[in-house]
């Protein structure tokens, strides 16, 4: 008699396999739609970024380290507010450089290397400091806008940038079924933190396709954030939901499309008071308690072109 053996499932070590003089570059699209509902008044913003990314491999080491240089070829904004619309586009940049241009500006163009460790971690970011004294003398800004600068461009949140565009692959083999998590902290505008679960959905001949779902909270670390005159305060939670294709060789993620929803609550300690519309008996400021509703919904395309 004949006896079947069922064929066990493959498992693959999922690494990114960094070789020198290696070229990717990456388009990075967000559309964002914002929605606060304050003094009874529902305002609506909305925006879209998208950056192209070269990244080139310069070195590889021995444990198998891949040093990145980064360049941002280029950069496109777009908002569209209650108050104004504007867009910056580096293939046609405007004839004046509005303030709040300053950072893209100083973003285009410029290079940073980052040591990535096989399974994906940032180990390193150099020469940063060199990147950002650089970034100021280049475009000759007003004294002004230093700090804004400094603020916007930080070496922790360049690191948490990258993270956030970026995966971590667990250290033992996995096939189709398997799960890992990550977790990455943002401390920005909105500090927030993403528990992503990432699973196993296909695996082909030339690549992989990984589901991803993520919780988002608040960060109970950052529980506030102090704008001087006034002190912020938000409760958030929401969801993150999509897939990326992952180039089997590699490890380099081809597309990625991802739906981001979350929504709660912001209080700013003397919003109101400041302003003077407490003593407006119409608005009723003791009822209001300085807080309102806030959602954003976002998608998110990381693509390899």
């Amino acid at each position: 008699s004949l006896t079947a053996f069922a064929k066990a499932p493959e498992k693959i070590l999922l690494r990114f396999n960094f070789v020198e003089g290696q070229v990717f570059v990456d388009r990075l699209t967000m559309d964002q739609e914002f929605t606060q509902t304050i003094l009874g008044q529902t305002i609506q913003l909305k925006q879209t970024s998208r950056m192209e990314i070269v990244q080139e491999v310069q070195k590889v080491d021995e444990f198998g380290n891949g040093d990145v240089k980064l360049t941002y070829r280029s950069i496109y904004y777009a908002m569209d507010g209650p108050m104004a619309t504007i867009v910056f586009d580096s293939k046609n940049p405007p004839d004046t450089m509005e303030p709040v241009f300053y950072h893209f500006a100083a973003l285009l163009g410029a290079e940073i290397i980052v040591r990535f460790s096989p399974t994906g971690e940032v180990l390193e970011l150099m020469g940063f400091e060199e990147l950002l004294d650089n970034m100021i003398l280049t475009l000759d800004l007003p004294e002004e806008a230093y700090e804004d600068l400094m603020n916007v461009y930080s070496k922790e949140k360049m690191v948490e940038l990258i993270k956030q565009n970026n995966t971590t692959f667990p250290q033992q083999p996995v096939g189709v079924g398997d799960s890992w998590v990550q977790w990455v902290e943002i401390n920005d505008d909105l500090p927030l933190i993403f528990e992503n679960t990432y699973s196993i959905k296909k695996i082909k001949k030339d690549k992989i396709t990984i589901n991803v779902s993520s919780t988002i909270k608040n960060n109970i670390q950052n529980p506030s954030i102090d704008m001087g005159f006034m002190k912020m305060h938000y409760e958030i939670k929401g969801t993150q939901k999509g897939k990326m294709i992952i180039d089997k060789v590699t490890g380099q993620i081809n597309r990625a499309d991802l739906t981001q929803n979350i929504a709660g609550t912001i209080t700013m300690d003397g919003f109101f008071q400041d302003m003077g519309l407490e003593d407006i008996p119409e608005l009723n400021i003791p009822e209001i308690k300085n807080t309102w509703p806030i959602s954003a919904k976002s998608k998110i395309r990381i693509e390899r072109i």
